[in-house]
């Protein structure tokens, strides 16, 4: 049931006039907030926009919290870069604010255009030091593979360094298939994941690569064949890893969150927290931004593919047990 539908006229500063809405769908199983298996649904808002200057607001891929500056970034693949603000009502998303949006700049102070605009992962950096003004955002691009600091109104800061095959589209199984993910690990440091695994690498398992040539292995489940979306560190250590696939008949998305328990880089335990598929309760699309709000709760997004069929929905969730 659709309860609530908000637009909103206003100037966007930097892209113009724009109209952005929002809409709540309500999810709960007889009222109360719907579990399945690990993971209890908070809030679900199907977003809708039209921002002027090339600034769409679609096929959003990656997603960041900050704490000092209380900001949901988000990177689209047509890197543009979009600043919400949220308001929490009863441990729900109440209220949702388009604040800014951004086009990714190079070196050069340029827009990325195709194909160097294909944004995916997205990780913050300074976001809850207490400083104001200081964040950095750690950005994944797919389509000329690459790892890119930029600031938060889309300037460019500097490369990130990372083994010289991961830059080589040649590296990568099939086209569309390079960087999907980024974060950074409190042990490991920085971790990118390609969507599929590299042309040549086992195809029973995932690959979490960081700079120097490092590497740590996950198992993958080949029946299942699941492509990586997201990756997201927890405090306490471990890993949570945003899974997806498509069925073609009949035409179904599949998504499915893990939770990577590790030592020393060692894999001790896979926990598969909950699988959604468009024949359950929660409406199911194309989610690939995951991100850490604060303790168990996530922010999860869809990326609507630029198709008027598919949505662009921001799920809010929590881990529940242990």
């Amino acid at each position: 049931m659709r309860t609530m539908l908000l637009f909103i006229l206003a100037l966007l500063p930097g892209s113009g006039l724009y109209a952005f809405g929002y809409e709540k769908l309500e999810v709960t199983d007889d009222g109360k907030p719907l579990t399945i298996g690990n993971i209890r649904v908070l809030s679900v808002h199907n977003l809708f926009t039209t921002v002027t200057d090339g600034l769409d607001m679609v096929e959003l891929s990656g997603l960041a919290w900050s704490e000092d500056e209380q900001t949901l970034y988000a990177v689209s693949d047509q890197g543009s870069l979009f600043h919400f603000g949220v308001t929490f009502a009863r441990d729900k998303i109440s209220e949702i604010d388009l604040k800014q949006a951004y086009a990714l700049r190079n070196q050069n102070g340029t827009a990325l255009v195709y194909p160097y605009n294909d944004s995916e992962g997205l990780h913050i950096l300074k976001a809850d030091n207490g400083v104001m003004g200081d964040e950095e955002l750690l950005v994944s691009f797919e389509n000329r593979p690459r790892l890119w600091l930029h600031k938060p109104n889309g300037d460019f800061l500097r490369h990130e360094l990372l083994p010289g095959y991961l830059l080589k589209r040649a590296s990568y199984r099939k086209r569309h298939k390079a960087l999907e993910a980024v974060t950074i690990h409190n042990n490991l440091g920085l971790l990118v994941v390609p969507e599929l695994p590299l042309a040549g690498a086992d195809w029973d398992k995932i690959a979490l690569y960081g700079p120097k040539y490092r590497r740590h292995e996950v198992p993958r489940d080949v029946q299942q064949n699941f492509s990586v979306c997201a990756i997201e560190s927890m405090g306490d250590g471990s890993l949570i890893l945003l899974l997806r696939r498509y069925h073609e008949f009949p035409p179904a998305w599949e998504v499915e969150l893990q939770r990577i328990i590790l030592n020393k880089g060692s894999v001790l335990n896979i926990v598969k927290l909950a699988n959604f598929k468009s024949s359950g309760k929660v409406p199911v699309d194309n989610y690939e931004g995951l991100t850490r709000h604060k303790g168990n709760r996530f922010f999860m997004v869809s990326d609507n593919n630029e198709f008027f069929m598919q949505r662009t929905l921001l799920v809010y969730f929590e881990f529940i047990g242990d």
